[in-house]
C-alpha cells in the first residue's frame, strides 16, 4: 500500500508539473498577441510607446518602452520549465529578474526574484501587474519602490496602434535590423503570409523580375531565412538611403560579407500595408555604387522637374533618349510599371503627346521629395500640384543612359484627400 501511495503521489506531481509548464506556455502565447506598437497617455501631453517583437527565433518576446524618441527600458519575456520569466533592463540603472505568479489567464503578476545593482541604484520597480482588457487594450501597473519610502504604483493604460498607421519606412528599417540581428522569426513576422519577393529583372523593359525561387513565398521564406541567418558570422546590411510614397518604400542597401569580399549593392522597392511587407521587388543589383553615375542621374531628374515646372516642353523632351520607353501600372497587385504606354510608343508620338500636355503651360508643379539612385537607376518620390490645386503623391523609376532618360516607369499616383473627402484615385 505504501508503495502504491508513493507511486500515486509521484504521478500526481508529474501531472502538476506538466500543467504548470502548460500554463507558462499558455501565458507566454497570450503575451505574443501583444506583438506590435501600443500607446499610453502620460501627464503633460506625453505618450509612452511600447513596442513588442519576437526575438530568439520566437523563443522570447522583447518589450521596449519609448518616450519622446528615447528608449527608456527593455524587458525580455521567456519560459523556463514551468515559469514565465521577465528580465527588465531599467533606466533606473538596475537589472531586475521577475517571475509570473498569477493563475488568472486575464492577468500577469510579475514579482521580483532577484536583481543586479540595487545596492548602487536602489530605486526600482518591485513588481508589475498586467491586465488584458481586449484585443486592443491592456493595463500595466508598475510598483515603484525606494527604501524608506512608501511604494507608489504607476498605471499606464495602453491602446494598440493600428498597423495601418505604422510608418512604412520603419518597417523597412525593422527588416534590415532583423537581418543584422540574425533573427529569422522577427524577419519572417514582417512579411504578410501572401507576400511575394521578386528577383532583379533580366528584361530591360520589365521592372518586375521573376518570383524568387528561394524567398518568393512564405513557405520558402520560412526555410530560407532560418538557413541563411543560422550562418555565422553574419553578413552586414546597411540601409544607405530610402524614400517613400504612399505604401511604397524605395531603398538602397549595402551587403558586406564577413569573408572580406567586396560589398554588393541592391536597389529595392517594398510595398508595406497594415504594418507588413506585402511585396519586395529587387530593382537593380551592382558590385559597386558609382557615385558619379548616381549624381548624373540626379542631375537629369532635377532638370526634368525644372523643365516641367516652367512649362518648357522642348527642354523636357530633350531629356529623353530617342529610344526611350514609358510604362505604367496595369493594376496587378504584385507588379510595377508592367504596362507600356498606349499613347507614347516612339519619339514622334512622345513629342505629340507632351506638346498637347504642355499646350497651356505646365500641366502640374512638381516637387521632388527625395531620390534613391544606384548607378544608372534612380527612384524618385515627388508631389504634383495640379492647376486645380489638388495634390498627388507620385513615385517613378528611371534608367538614365548618357544623360538621357532611357526608361520611365510611373509606378505610384495617389491624390491627397481633404478630411471628409474621398480620393478619386
Amino acid at each position: 500500500m505504501r508503495t502504491l501511495l508513493m507511486c500515486l503521489l509521484a504521478a500526481l506531481a508529474m501531472l502538476n508539473g506538466a500543467d504548470s509548464r502548460a500554463d507558462a506556455q499558455a501565458a507566454f502565447a497570450r503575451m505574443r498577441s501583444l506583438v506590435g506598437e501600443w500607446h499610453a497617455p502620460l501627464p503633460n501631453n506625453e505618450t509612452m510607446v511600447d513596442i513588442f517583437r519576437p526575438i530568439g527565433f520566437g523563443t522570447a518576446l522583447l518589450h521596449e518602452e519609448w518616450k519622446n524618441g528615447e528608449q527608456l527600458t527593455a524587458t525580455v519575456f521567456y519560459v523556463v520549465g514551468s515559469e514565465l520569466r521577465a528580465d527588465h533592463y531599467c533606466d533606473m540603472g538596475n537589472q531586475l529578474h521577475y517571475v509570473d505568479e498569477s493563475s488568472d489567464p486575464q492577468m500577469l503578476r510579475f514579482v521580483l526574484r532577484d536583481a543586479n545593482n540595487l545596492d548602487t541604484h536602489p530605486h526600482h520597480f518591485h513588481s508589475t501587474t498586467w491586465r488584458y482588457v481586449d484585443a486592443g487594450h491592456h493595463v500595466q501597473d508598475w510598483e515603484a519602490m525606494t527604501p524608506g519610502k512608501p511604494s507608489k504604483t504607476i498605471r499606464m493604460e495602453f491602446a494598440r496602434v493600428a498597423a495601418a498607421s505604422i510608418d512604412p519606412q520603419a518597417v523597412v528599417r525593422a527588416d534590415v535590423q532583423a537581418l543584422n540581428d540574425g533573427n529569422a522569426a522577427s524577419l519572417l513576422s514582417l512579411f504578410a503570409a501572401d507576400a511575394k519577393i521578386f528577383k532583379v529583372s533580366q528584361d530591360a523593359d520589365r521592372l518586375t523580375g521573376d518570383l524568387s525561387d528561394t524567398m518568393g513565398t512564405q513557405d520558402q521564406r520560412k526555410a530560407y531565412f532560418s538557413e541563411m541567418l543560422a550562418k555565422r558570422p553574419l553578413s552586414r546590411v546597411d540601409l544607405l538611403d530610402s524614400v517613400a510614397a504612399g505604401d511604397l518604400v524605395a531603398a538602397k542597401l549595402k551587403f558586406t560579407s564577413p569573408d572580406g569580399t567586396p560589398p554588393g549593392y541592391v536597389l529595392a522597392i517594398y510595398r508595406v500595408r497594415d504594418g507588413l511587407i506585402q511585396d519586395l521587388w529587387h530593382i537593380a543589383r551592382a558590385e559597386q555604387d558609382d557615385a558619379a553615375a548616381s549624381r548624373s542621374a540626379e542631375d537629369v531628374i532635377a532638370k526634368f522637374g525644372a523643365a516641367n515646372n516652367r512649362g518648357d516642353v522642348e527642354a523636357f523632351l530633350a531629356l529623353f533618349s530617342p529610344t526611350a520607353k514609358n510604362f505604367r501600372n496595369t493594376g496587378n497587385a504584385h507588379a510595377l510599371g508592367d504596362q507600356p504606354s498606349v499613347r507614347i510608343v516612339d519619339e514622334k508620338s512622345r513629342r505629340a503627346a507632351y506638346q498637347q500636355m504642355f499646350a497651356k503651360g505646365a500641366p502640374a508643379q512638381v516637387q521632388t521629395l527625395g531620390t534613391v539612385a544606384l548607378n544608372d537607376m534612380i527612384i524618385v518620390s515627388e508631389t504634383a500640384t495640379l492647376p486645380s490645386g489638388k495634390v498627388a503623391d507620385e513615385m517613378s523609376v528611371y534608367r538614365i543612359v548618357n544623360g538621357k532618360i532611357e526608361r520611365d516607369w510611373f509606378i505610384f499616383d495617389q491624390e491627397r484627400t481633404v478630411p471628409g473627402e474621398k480620393s478619386s484615385s
